[in-house]
């Protein structure tokens, strides 16, 4: 995608259930928590989310993150995808499936390699849901084998074509970009 800055150019990706898999992933704690009379929010869970998933030994078990019932679109168009963990072992638990949304990380990097097997991408920045988790940047970075930037501006995209539509200013990197 051409930015409104001659020469620039962004490559972007989304898929179908980002963050719904790790909704997923709390709500089935939060159902076998609340089974046993125990009350808790998905913001009591994340709280330490970060930290525990951390503590997890990466790449042990694998998530192929397409949880939607739609299917996948990014970063391939398939309407029959679905999610499933490889590897997992009796060792495992709760805290190693969370680790395992790296499988997320694993799929943005395969878009982003090029025929050769090298990336395409040497500068990775996040913003939205993904911005808020230091884990899941640590492992998004490792994937993508780049040190990655927060973007601390909520709807980047958003903010930036608002910029340059209101005339305000021409460019994005007149203003000063978008992560900061």
């Amino acid at each position: 995608m051409p930015f409104p800055v001659p020469g620039h150019y962004a490559q972007m990706q989304s898929n179908m259930a980002a963050t719904l898999n790790i909704d997923w992933l709390l709500d089935l704690a939060l159902g076998v928590l609340a089974s046993e009379g125990v009350t808790r929010s998905r913001a009591d869970l994340i709280h330490r989310l970060d930290e525990r998933v951390m503590q997890a030994r990466p790449g042990e078990v694998v998530f192929h993150p397409f949880i939607s019932d739609a299917g996948e679109r990014g970063p391939f168009v398939a309407h029959d995808a679905c999610a499933q963990f490889l590897g997992l072992r009796s060792r495992h638990g709760y805290w190693d499936l969370m680790r395992a949304r790296d499988g997320g990380a694993r799929t943005r990097r395969a878009r982003l390699l090029r025929r050769d097997g090298s990336l395409a991408a040497g500068r990775a920045k996040i913003t939205g849901g993904a911005a808020r988790s230091r884990a899941l940047g640590a492992i998004l970075g490792a994937a993508l084998r780049s040190n990655v930037r927060v973007c601390g501006r909520e709807e980047a995209g958003a903010a930036g074509a608002a910029m340059i539509a209101g005339g305000r200013y021409r460019s994005v990197s007149e203003h000063g970009g978008l992560c900061r």
